[in-house]
């Protein structure tokens, strides 16, 4: 039985096909719903100790980048896209399904590594997450979100195309 359904979402059209199959899933099947957005930074930044606690680490290791005061406004403008892009599609899926319990949650991190950890935590029973949403080189080297989700998952997944 489902009872919990977690939904990756990015912004992208395939997220939005996983937040279709998510909802109406969770509509058959009465579950709840946790829609999840995870947010990358670039790699690691040497920050002033002053500027370290403000601003948390990616967990990159591909080398540091060296602080600048532009740098912690670009930051927080990127987290603030996401924090749209996720109030937006919670938005939308309440007014979709207002019977069901949806909630949402902004995470910072590796994607994948981030939508199996919070579905292993939060015991849930399906992931939702879209097809596409890397540029084609990153998926070309590493693979694609939904491959290594798939593959890391304790969880059902449904990759929506």
């Amino acid at each position: 039985m489902i009872t919990k359904i977690l939904v990756g979402v990015d912004g992208s059209v395939g997220s939005e096909k996983a937040l279709d199959y998510g909802l109406e899933i969770a509509d058959k099947f009465s579950a709840s719903v946790l829609i999840l957005n995870v947010f990358q930074l670039p790699p690691e930044v040497e920050y002033p100790p002053n500027m370290a606690q403000q601003i948390p680490s990616s967990g990159y290791s591909q080398g540091p980048m060296v602080y600048s005061p532009n740098l912690a406004s670009v930051i927080m403008d990127f987290k603030k896209v996401h924090e749209a892009v996720l109030f937006k599609t919670l938005e939308s899926a309440i007014k979709l399904k207002p019977n069901l319990k949806i909630a949402s949650e902004l995470k910072e991190g590796d994607v994948s590594s981030q939508i199996v950890e919070t579905a292993a935590n939060g015991e849930f029973d399906l992931i939702v997450i879209g097809h596409r949403g890397d540029s084609k080189i990153k998926e070309l080297f590493l693979g694609s979100t939904s491959e290594r989700v798939a593959h890391r998952a304790k969880c059902a997944v449904l990759i929506a195309k």
